[in-house]
């Protein structure tokens, strides 16, 4: 008998999607705690956080100062540019001060 679009058969799970899953989800538990915030005025902020603002502050200023210049003409798209600025300024700036 085929199995067609009418006849759906149902396989049998074997179970190791679960325990897949399960070693994932410890693994991902037990690198969790490895992760160190940064007070600022007393409130902890993650630090891919404070990453991701710093680079698209860093990302808006600089896109500022070239749209002011004549280097605007020049640019691309300014959607996709802005966004490459934001991660590369976050991914440098985790590097300089998270390095370790």
């Amino acid at each position: 008998m085929s199995n067609g679009p009418g006849n759906w058969k149902r396989e049998k799970s074997t179970g190791r999607g679960s325990v897949h899953l399960s070693a994932l989800a410890t693994m991902l538990l037990a690198l969790a705690g490895c992760d160190y915030d940064v007070a600022i005025y007393s409130i902890y902020v993650p630090p891919w956080l404070m990453c991701s603002v710093v680079g698209s502050a860093g990302a808006a200023g600089l896109l500022y100062v070239a749209g002011r210049t004549r280097a605007a003409t020049y640019l691309g798209n300014r959607s996709v540019l802005f966004l490459g600025l934001t991660v590369t300024f976050a991914v440098l700036l985790w590097a300089i001060l998270f390095k370790g």
